[in-house]
């Protein structure tokens, strides 16, 4: 919920309609999201849930649930044929990074029918920052305050570790 908020955030939109379809779950879901941003963010969200069985309801939504699973199956089969003699299913603990990464991948590089991504029709600019493939093995930096301080306020001396050896999961906002 709090990611549905944070987005919802990042559009800068004061009054938003969310149309989702009856699932008990994702109503439940909503309706957190709808109490969070008008608590936390001023953000006034009006719900509108479509009758059941009626996918026609939803759209254009329908298309991005199936780019969202077909972009999701590649990243995942990817990640697959990289390790190995593996099957990642919902149980791993990368499974909601794949999911939410999909997600981020296609908003910065998915090319829409006029001719631009959703990242530049929100924002006015193509995303320009650098992106490890999902699930790389990859060197991660302390973050260090000027005082050689670490995280939690812990002193680390010029000859401590600055890096650390770790498994990339996906970009945040």
């Amino acid at each position: 919920q709090e990611s549905v908020v944070q987005f919802l955030r990042k559009m800068s939109y004061q009054v938003v309609r969310i149309r989702a379809d009856n699932e008990p779950a994702l109503k439940k879901l909503m309706e957190k999201v709808k109490d969070l941003a008008l608590k936390n963010h001023h953000i006034v969200v009006d719900l509108e849930f479509t009758p059941r069985y009626s996918s026609q309801s939803l759209g254009a939504v329908g298309q991005i649930q199936r780019a969202t699973q077909e972009q999701l199956r590649a990243l995942r089969t990817d990640v697959e044929i990289r390790y190995g003699n593996i099957v990642i299913t919902p149980d791993w603990v990368i499974w909601p990074w794949l999911v939410r990464h999909s997600m981020w991948t296609m908003e910065r590089f998915k090319v829409h029918a006029n001719g631009m991504t959703s990242y530049e029709a929100n924002f006015g600019l193509a995303y320009k920052g650098d992106l490890v493939p999902i699930a790389e093995t990859c060197l991660f930096r302390f973050s260090v305050s000027k005082q050689g301080r670490g995280a939690k306020g812990v002193s680390l001396g010029k000859a401590d570790l600055r890096f650390l050896k770790a498994v990339f999961l996906g970009r945040a906002e």
